[in-house]
């Protein structure tokens, strides 16, 4: 087959013989094994009773959570966690979203209770992550705070959280304290402690621990929350929006994960002519975050390992997303790339990712959102260039055709 015609091929085709590709056999029985040796011990812990004396303690909870992510290794954890998590006693405790005190400190406790050597970063955070996705909010801030405790006493290494490859590269810390601000903003709603932590991803920046996107977003979010405070009209119009997203493009809107939905739908309220010429700078960095969210849920966090074979030495690291300009380097190696290209078999719209205008519309998205990220340092991002932006991106409809793209072959989206 010929490089270039790769993307004509038949798709299942293509889907097929990758997974010959990647299904040594050998390796598949050795790793069966391991799984099967796993899942008896899941399946041990699910028949036995919730309380009394042979039900499972926290300890043999987390320490099968723990083999689980060394025979895994995915953030956040899947379903296959799903009945050792519920069995925690932590699950189970009640956590009140406005007692600030307890949120900051019920994870650190509860680990200290059950008495376990425990890999409290990467473990911690999939937990956290696992919270998130179902929905357990207080719970995930918890985690998260407890990982932040461990970065203020010192207590990690600066390899987990210094930033210094890249201006744009994300550091744990700064993934740690996006979420906090995220989950205390748009999900507890509790301004307050969200300005708390945007302050500190700045404070970072300025030690090196954050990116420099990642305090431009700071400062965006921060604006957010004082325009927020201040006017009424605010909500009125974040509501419009989503209510805008969800009639127009319906069963798109509702398949996008949910951290993208939360992005798309600023993104769009700050893409409106009325709030654009308040704060030009908004509208490049939320869209950037709707497609870097995206294309990590439903592209990169299930194939993360054939992925980070072709980065040659740029993958991105344990438990980041991709950024743009990784996204960028994926569509366009799979033009000649067999195994990318199967990869990229299994979505929607393959040919509309690798085309010349995805990757030219991608460049804009990255250029205008390191232009914010420099304005500081460079001229300052004008309204001219936030309206032409918003033009090429989303009056063209280009970024939901995007995102549309990233959904599963002949399946429907799922969070």
């Amino acid at each position: 087959m010929k490089a270039g015609d790769i993307f004509s091929a038949d798709a299942d085709e293509l889907w097929n013989s990758f997974q010959k590709f990647i299904n040594d056999p050998e390796r598949q029985r050795e790793k069966r094994r391991k799984k099967d040796e796993w899942e008896d011990q899941r399946l041990d812990i699910e028949s036995r009773p919730q309380s009394g004396p042979d039900a499972p303690t926290d300890e043999e909870l987390l320490s099968l959570i723990g083999k689980g992510f060394d025979l895994f290794c995915e953030i956040p954890f899947g379903n296959d966690y799903d009945h050792l998590i519920k069995r925690l006693s932590f699950t189970h405790s009640t956590l009140e979203a406005d007692d600030a005190g307890k949120l900051k400190t019920a994870w650190t406790m509860f680990l200290k209770e059950a008495d376990i050597a425990f890999d409290e970063l990467t473990l911690s955070e999939g937990v956290a992550g696992w919270y998130e996705e179902c929905e357990m909010y207080a719970h995930a801030i918890a985690v998260y705070e407890h990982l932040y405790t461990l970065v203020r006493r010192g207590e990690l290494g600066r390899d987990h959280f210094d930033q210094r490859l890249d201006s744009s590269e994300r550091s744990l810390l700064e993934i740690w304290l996006g979420s906090l601000v995220s989950l205390y903003y748009y999900r507890l709603q509790q301004p307050g402690r969200a300005r708390h932590f945007c302050e500190l991803i700045e404070d970072y920046y300025n030690d090196d621990y954050v990116s420099l996107v990642g305090s431009a977003e700071a400062i965006s979010w921060r604006d957010e929350l004082s325009r927020a405070a201040i006017n009424p009209r605010f909500q009125t119009d974040l509501d419009a929006a989503q209510n805008r997203l969800r009639h127009e493009y319906g069963a798109l809107f509702d398949g996008l994960h949910n951290k993208t939905k939360e992005f798309v739908v600023r993104a769009e309220l700050w893409s409106n002519n009325h709030w654009i010429s308040i704060n030009p700078c908004t509208a490049p960095l939320r869209w950037a975050l709707s497609i870097e969210s995206e294309f990590h849920y439903k592209v990169f966090l299930s194939n993360r390992p054939q992925i980070n074979k072709f980065f040659d030495g740029d993958a991105p690291r344990p438990n980041h997303v991709c950024g743009l300009g990784q996204i960028i380097k994926v569509l366009e190696k799979a033009k000649t790339n067999v195994g990318l290209c199967c990869i990229l078999a299994a979505v929607r719209n393959n040919e509309f990712l690798a085309s010349q205008d995805t990757l030219a519309k991608l460049e804009v998205v990255r250029n205008d959102r390191n232009r914010v990220a420099h304005a500081s340092e460079k001229k300052a991002y004008t309204l001219t260039e936030s309206r032409d932006f918003v033009e090429k991106i989303r009056e063209t409809n280009w970024v939901f055709r995007f995102l549309d793209a990233l959904q599963p072959r002949n399946h429907s989206a799922s969070n």
